[in-house]
């Protein structure tokens, strides 16, 4: 199976984190290419249309062109952009549960989203350590997957294109005659109509690096949701480190949390758990 990763020409680091990755973790039949990111440059000499950004239009039209390179082949491919950690655990699970199973009424599997609201977030986390609580001690522990049909969800880091699928989706990206909302927006529409059928791994077999976030020290109005919901995706994955986020939560709380906020967060993490026994019901419908 193919993996490809869109990555801009000027982008060397991400380009060797990703290569690295792949060599670590990769297992037999899978091959690493990488997809030349299209630019703005590339949007403005085409005139392309739509009321988004031109960053986000190249996006856009990077997935279109790197899925129509791939019509050619009726083997699924596994779509990455150059801002996603991979894991231990990310090829032996796709070989597993997605390459070695029939693919079913799915087009598109994720292996990592986000979750914007609230509710559907502490649904998540208390899912999390239900599946926690019921797979210690397996050395094999049994993922779910979640319907993505009637999910608040964005992010396009990650995710699998069945073969039957990509000549389908192809022709849905050809269709947006202007480029009104962002790639993975556009990928939700579709999916919420009924147009394609989605699901997402989890807990998460792929996460997205430190690339991602703001390096700064003082956030922006427009970075800080964008850094509260990528450590929450970071907290999801399959292979976590608590640790290693203690620094960006502490940040986080400094910076974005009034004192009202704390008190509450305190009380509902008291209620995790607390209840952390008790089976909760998840943002969309689980099954194994």
């Amino acid at each position: 199976m193919q993996c490809f990763y869109i990555n801009l020409d000027e982008a060397h680091a991400r380009r060797e984190q990703i290569e690295q990755g792949f060599r670590r973790y990769c297992t037999s039949g899978w091959e690493l290419r990488r997809f030349p990111a299209l630019d703005t440059q590339y949007v403005r000499q085409r005139g392309i249309p739509g009321r988004i950004r031109d960053t986000e239009k190249a996006c856009f039209a990077s997935h279109r062109e790197l899925i129509r390179s791939t019509l050619h082949d009726e083997r699924p491919v596994f779509v990455l952009e150059d801002d996603t950690m991979l894991g231990a655990r990310t090829f032996t699970t796709l070989d597993r549960h997605v390459l070695g199973a029939p693919e079913g009424p799915w087009d598109l599997t994720f292996t990592d989203v986000l979750f914007p609201d609230t509710g559907a977030m502490l649904d998540l986390a208390g899912l999390r350590r239900d599946w926690q609580r019921r797979n210690r001690g397996r050395n094999d522990p049994q993922l779910l997957f979640i319907d993505l049909a009637r999910v608040n969800f964005a992010g396009s880091s990650a995710y699998v294109v069945h073969g039957r699928s990509k000549a389908r989706l192809l022709r849905w990206l050809e269709s947006a005659d202007a480029m009104d909302i962002p790639y993975d927006l556009f990928i939700r529409k579709l999916v919420h109509e009924g147009h394609l059928r989605a699901r997402t791994i989890f807990p998460f077999i792929t996460t997205l690096s430190l690339a991602a976030t703001s390096s700064q020290l003082q956030l922006s109005h427009d970075e800080a949701p964008n850094l509260v919901w990528n450590t929450f995706r970071r907290l999801m994955c399959l292979e976590r480190d608590l640790g290693a986020q203690q620094a960006t939560l502490t940040e986080i709380s400094r910076q974005l949390c009034d004192e009202e906020s704390r008190a509450i967060g305190t009380v509902v993490a008291a209620m995790l758990s607390m209840q952390h026994d008790t089976a909760r019901q998840s943002p969309g419908q689980p099954t194994e």
